[in-house]
C-alpha cells in the first residue's frame, strides 16, 4: 500500500484511526422502542439499543416481541466499531486496557476458565469464573473439562454499578473485556455503536447484531414498520 493510500485509509476512519469500523444503513430493532431497558436483560449488547440487519433471525433466536422498527442515521450511514476485529487487534487492546484501568473501570485479577468439546455442536466452548470453587461446582464432575487459572482484567465497583443499573446483577468475568471495548467505543470515539459480525446461523443461535449507544440515538430516524415492509429473510450459512 502506498503512503498516500495509507493516509487516505486512516482519514476515512476519522479521528479515531485504528479502531476497526463497519458502516450500516439501515438497521432494525425488534421489540418495544418506547420503553427503557428493564432489569433482567442479557446485557450482551451493553446498555445500548440492540439492532440488526436480520430481524427475522433475531426474532426467532431471542423470542423477541412482535414490533419491528426501522432506523436510519440522519445525514449518512451508521458507523460502528467492529467488535470481533477490535478484540483481536493487539495494539487497540493495549489502548483499551490502559484506558479502562486509568478510568477505574477494571483492574488486574485472577479468573478460572473451563474449556470442553461439545459433540453435538462439534465445537469447543469456554466459560470463565471468578473463583476456582465456582468453576469446580459447575464442571468438577466432568472429566473432559479442563480448568485453568488466568490473569485478566476484572470488574471494579464502577463497572459493577454500571452493569447492575440495567441488568440487576453482577457482571460475569467472561463479559468484562468485551464490555470494556463497548465502553471505550462509547466514551472515546464518535461512533454510533458497536457491531458483532457473527455468522448467520439460527440453529446455532447466531446472527450478526449491533448496539447503538443511547447517547447517539438522537442522531437516528426511527419508524415503526410492518414485518412485510422489513427486509427479506437471508439465506443462512
Amino acid at each position: 500500500m502506498s503512503i498516500l493510500a495509507a493516509v487516505q485509509e486512516l482519514l476515512a476512519e476519522g479521528p479515531y484511526a485504528g479502531v476497526p469500523m463497519v458502516t450500516k444503513d439501515p438497521v432494525y430493532h425488534v421489540g418495544d422502542l418506547n420503553k427503557k431497558r428493564k432489569v433482567g436483560g442479557t446485557g450482551y449488547e451493553g446498555d445500548g439499543l440492540p439492532v440488526s440487519e436480520h430481524p427475522q433471525a433475531w426474532a426467532r433466536i431471542a423470542r423477541l416481541g412482535s414490533e419491528l422498527w426501522y432506523l436510519k442515521k440522519k445525514g449518512g450511514k451508521g458507523r460502528f466499531m467492529n467488535m470481533l476485529a477490535a478484540m483481536k487487534n493487539k495494539t487497540l487492546k493495549s489502548r483499551v486496557i490502559s484506558w479502562a484501568v486509568n478510568s477505574g473501570w477494571a483492574t488486574q485479577g485472577r479468573v478460572w476458565k473451563a474449556s470442553w468439546y461439545d459433540d453435538e455442536w462439534e465445537d469447543t466452548f469456554t466459560a470463565t469464573y471468578g473463583s476456582k470453587e465456582e468453576a469446580d461446582q459447575e464442571h468438577g464432575d466432568d472429566e473432559d473439562t479442563e480448568i485453568k487459572e488466568f490473569s485478566q482484567l476484572v470488574a471494579t465497583p464502577k463497572l459493577q454499578d454500571w452493569w447492575k443499573g440495567f441488568i440487576g446483577q453482577e457482571i460475569g468475568p467472561g463479559l468484562v473485556e468485551e464490555m470494556l471495548f463497548f465502553l471505550f467505543a462509547r466514551d472515546q470515539t464518535d461512533l454510533d455503536g458497536v457491531w458483532w459480525n457473527e455468522i448467520l446461523d439460527t440453529s446455532r443461535l447466531s446472527a450478526p447484531r449491533g448496539s447503538i449507544f443511547q447517547e447517539r440515538l438522537k442522531n437516528w430516524e426511527r419508524k415503526k414498520i410492518t414485518w412485510e415492509e422489513g427486509p427479506d429473510e437471508d439465506e443462512e450459512a
